[in-house]
C-alpha cells in the first residue's frame, strides 16, 4: 500500500516527533505562505500545522486554500477554535499534542473516504494507487495487478528516497525472480503509452530499480 503523506509546518520545532509511524511519510513544510508548499503540490494525504510557531491570519488562510485535504491545527487558541474550523480544518487540538491520538485521527480521516480515488502526482502524469491507473493530458493506462503493486513499491522507494531492491520485489509479489524483467518493461512501456517525458524507471545493477522523476 501507499505511504501517507503528510506535510507538517512547524518551524522547524519537534512536531514530526509526535507522528513517527511507519504508515506516514513525514514531509516538512518550509513556508506556510508560499504557493509551493500547496497540499497539492506534495500530493499530501493529510497536513498538520502547529499554530503556535504562524501568525493566525497564514493559517486562516492556508486551510481555506487547502480545505480539500485534511488538515490539522494543533496548540491552537482557545479563541480562535470555531474560526478554524470554519476556514475548512478537518481537526483542531488546543491541548497538548498527543502522538497516538493524532496518529489515529489522521488514520481514521483518511481511510474514511477511500471510495475517492487517491491521485498522486508524479512529475508530468497522475496515478491513482486504489485502480493502478496512470494518467497524463487525454491518455489513460490501467495497470495489472502484479504491475500496479510493483509501481506502489517504486513510488514509496522514491519518496523514501531509496532503491527498491530485486528480492524485495521478488518476496512479496512474485514466485520467479525471472519475471521481474519482464514486468518492468511492461511498466515502462506503459509510461511510454501515456508519453511520459519524467518518469522513468532506472535498473540499478546488481541492487534493484528505482523510480526517477527528471525536472523539467
Amino acid at each position: 500500500m501507499i505511504k501517507f503523506r503528510v506535510l507538517v509546518f512547524d518551524n522547524g520545532s519537534t512536531l514530526k516527533d509526535f507522528i513517527d509511524d511507519g504508515d506516514f511519510i513525514i514531509i516538512q513544510g518550509k513556508d506556510i505562505k508560499s504557493d509551493e508548499c500547496s497540499a497539492s503540490k506534495y500530493s499530501a494525504d493529510a497536513v498538520i500545522i502547529d499554530m503556535s510557531c504562524f501568525n493566525k491570519t497564514d493559517v486562516f488562510k492556508y486551510v481555506a486554500d487547502n480545505s480539500e485535504t485534511y488538515i490539522f491545527v494543533v496548540n491552537a487558541d482557545e479563541n480562535l477554535k470555531y474560526q478554524i474550523y470554519e476556514c475548512g480544518a478537518a481537526d483542531v487540538m488546543t491541548g497538548l499534542v498527543d502522538k497516538i491520538e493524532l496518529s489515529y485521527k489522521i488514520h481514521i480521516a483518511i481511510t474514511k473516504n477511500k471510495y475517492k480515488p487517491k491521485r498522486y502526482l508524479i512529475g508530468d502524469l497522475m496515478y491513482e494507487a486504489e485502480t493502478g491507473t496512470l494518467l497524463k493530458d487525454d491518455r489513460s493506462i490501467v495497470l495489472p495487478t502484479l504491475q500496479n503493486k510493483i509501481f506502489t513499491l517504486l513510488l514509496n522507494g522514491y519518496y523514501d528516497n531509496r532503491i527498491v531492491k530485486k528480492d524485495e520485489v521478488f518476496t512479496s509479489m512474485i514466485d520467479e525472480s525471472s519475471r521481474i524483467q519482464n514486468h518492468i518493461a511492461r511498466l515502462r512501456y506503459s509510461l511510454t503509452y501515456i508519453k511520459s517525458r519524467q518518469v522513468v524507471i532506472e535498473t540499478i545493477y546488481g541492487k534493484g530499480y528505482k523510480l526517477l522523476v527528471i525536472e523539467k
